[in-house]
């Protein structure tokens, strides 16, 4: 009787038991379940925004490193190789040092943007962040304005702008496009200097006015833009003039084409050997290599005869003559003529480069002005991606010169193989 009542318990007890075990078990694998998913989903959707962003600032790293290596050669090119020491190349090196600073000031903060996702650092470094970018983006769209407009004008005055340029003037313009560039960012930082948590909305650093995006955007960038273009232009026509009136036995530095039926003549200029050569109020000179004044001429549309000297020789011998040396001077003109061409065509390619590599980010930079609407459905990554492609322009200007400048393709290699520093010793 015991032994069947204690059977009989213990079965009660088991068949108890059961829905217990049976319900503790199945929440238990539910919690892991749950808890399992939820960390792996985590797990997954943290590594998946790491992973990304890990990629973007690697990538953003090495456009730092190639930005700061690339501009430093540009700059050390050009402080020692004599042949690069000219007036476009000091502006050129001022724009290297521009876009250098842009690799050390600016874009470390963009990179540690990138892999945090959001500005680490408190909002006094934030605006001091966003005056530096305006300062140095505004300079170098500043530098290649002053460098198009300068070298149309030495083309079209020769006499006024291409024999006047010394280092004090080129000082004085670099000057200039720093103070007016300065001048861009000083108002952001008046602005919100006593209120700089203006600048730091939900972890994103930006300026906060709509206004100031968009009057700084026409300043900064549409309107020296539009002078750029409208000098590259004039350029290009000049330079196809001079070419089409050099095939017709033109002096390259005559600007106009001649009208049909007029009498062009030569007028040689002949002073003492090693002399100063006399000019005429009708003559046009241009920046040239130099050339000997016993055979300089120089067309004169005034003369309708050929004028030589009376010591000189016989007409006819005269004549020949002047074939020989308008045809030797005018191979020397067509081939500086080609030079010049080919310089525009780098500058070109330099210019149409830096549009296309900041105009997204300015033109999203006037969407707020326009269509305030429209800023809310544009991602975030679309901002970071259009700023980026703008840093990268700090980068492009290196390339084009190792690619087209034979010159500056010889200063590099000799400063990397230490050249210059075996050649000084």
């Amino acid at each position: 009787m015991h032994e069947h009542s204690y059977r009989t318990l213990t079965k009660n007890v088991l068949d108890l038991s059961e829905p217990i075990d049976d319900t503790v078990n199945y929440t238990i694998d539910n919690l892991f379940y749950v808890l399992n998913n939820v960390t792996l989903n985590n797990t997954n959707v943290f590594d998946e925004d790491n992973a990304v962003n890990n990629w973007w600032a690697l990538i953003a790293l090495v456009l730092v490193v190639c930005t700061a290596a690339g501009n430093v050669l540009v700059c050390l090119a050009i402080y020692l190789e004599r042949r690069l020491q000219n007036v476009t190349n000091y502006f050129l090196m001022s724009l290297a040092i521009t876009d250098l600073l842009v690799a050390i000031l600016v874009m470390p903060l963009g990179i540690l943007t990138l892999l945090r996702g959001y500005f680490p650092l408190p909002a006094v470094y934030c605006l001091c962040w966003l005056c530096l970018d305006v300062l140095l983006c505004t300079a170098s769209i500043m530098h290649l304005c002053t460098i198009s407009v300068d070298r149309y004008l030495s083309l079209r005055y020769p006499m006024r702008f291409g024999r006047n340029k010394t280092r004090k003037r080129v000082t004085v313009k670099i000057a200039f496009v720093w103070i007016l560039s300065s001048a861009m960012s000083l108002p952001l930082s008046l602005k919100y200097s006593k209120n700089a948590d203006s600048v730091l909305i939900d972890g994103s650093c930006q300026v906060p006015d709509n206004l100031y995006k968009a009057i700084g955007s026409i300043i900064s960038f549409y309107i020296p833009l539009g002078v750029m273009l409208l000098t590259y232009a004039l350029t290009i026509q000049l330079l196809a003039r001079q070419r089409k009136g050099l095939g017709a036995g033109w002096a390259p530095g005559w600007l106009g084409a001649p009208p049909i039926g007029r009498r062009c003549t030569w007028r040689r200029f002949l002073g003492p050997r090693g002399g100063t050569p006399q000019h005429s109020a009708a003559s046009t000179e241009t920046e040239l290599p130099p050339i000997d004044t016993r055979d300089l001429w120089i067309q004169d549309s005034r003369s309708q005869q050929v004028t030589a000297s009376p010591q000189r020789q016989t007409p006819r011998t005269h004549h020949s003559r002047n074939s020989s040396v308008i045809s030797r001077n005018s191979s020397r003109h067509g081939r500086i003529l080609r030079l010049e061409q080919k310089a525009t065509k780098v500058l070109g390619v330099v210019f149409f480069t830096f549009v296309i590599l900041w105009a997204p980010f300015f033109i999203l930079n006037m969407v707020p002005a326009v269509c305030p609407v429209c800023e809310e459905r544009i991602s975030p990554w679309v901002y970071d991606f259009a700023l980026w492609l703008g840093y990268a322009s700090s980068m492009v200007n290196p390339i084009f010169y190792t690619i087209f400048n034979k010159i500056f393709r010889q200063a590099f290699k000799k400063v990397l193989m230490c050249g210059y520093c075996k050649s000084r010793r």
